[in-house]
């Protein structure tokens, strides 16, 4: 078992399960009530969707995430080119801190469901901050992480640089995003200099949100 990310995914199970479209359109429902609730946009996810995304590494290990989510606090912390000791110590205290903010919509969400929209909002909806109005739509002891593909993609796009990753205006070309692709699949995940796993991570994010908020459509982490 691993995260596995996606985009169009109502678009596929009216394809391929229509009892989990139900379910999923539903959901995707009541999370336009929330953020109507709470005084920003919504959107429509579309019903087909027929966009191949660049070649990237679909799913991979949950604890994957985390080293991601370390570089982005150590950035915030002014030590976005620290070195790390061990693979292991992905969680630590400037990462504890840094995650506790739900202004920080890479860090402060589920590492293995839920989902980024394609609307522009502040911090990421959550069942702490926003727990009577979560209740009241999806029900009593309901956890839920909302964020904003859209202040997700921008996030990443200012870890670039501290992975080696050039960005030619707001994008990646298409030579640099296969570059990256490469080196990164034939390093292994156990070379400790070539921040693989963070560019792995980072790919998989990017591309996903880079289509969520260009096809407005939701990216969800299942």
């Amino acid at each position: 078992m691993g995260l596995a990310i996606s985009v169009g995914i109502l678009a596929d199970l009216l394809k391929n399960d229509p009892e989990g479209a139900e379910y999923r359109e539903s959901y995707f429902k009541d999370i336009s009530e929330c953020l109507t609730r709470l005084g920003f946009e919504t959107w429509e996810e579309p019903r087909e969707f027929t966009v191949r995304p660049r070649p990237h590494f679909y799913s991979f290990s949950y604890s994957f995430l985390h080293y991601l989510r370390r570089r982005f606090a150590y950035i915030q912390d002014g030590e976005g080119h620290r070195e790390f000791g061990t693979r292991e110590e992905v969680i630590d205290r400037v990462y504890d801190w840094y995650a506790e903010d739900s202004y920080h919509h890479l860090l402060y969400h589920s590492d293995c469901d839920d989902c980024y929209v394609p609307v522009d909002f502040p911090r990421v909806i959550n069942a702490l901050d926003d727990h009577e109005l979560i209740e009241e739509i999806f029900g009593k002891n309901t956890a839920i992480c909302i964020g904003s593909s859209i202040r997700l993609l921008a996030e990443l796009r200012e870890i670039a640089p501290y992975l080696g990753i050039e960005m030619n205006g707001d994008e990646v070309c298409d030579r640099e995003f296969q570059r990256i692709h490469e080196e990164s699949y034939n390093a292994g995940i156990g070379d400790e200099s070539s921040l693989n796993i963070e560019k792995m991570v980072w790919l998989t994010l990017y591309e996903n949100a880079r289509l969520s908020k260009q096809y407005k459509t939701a990216l969800v982490f299942h």
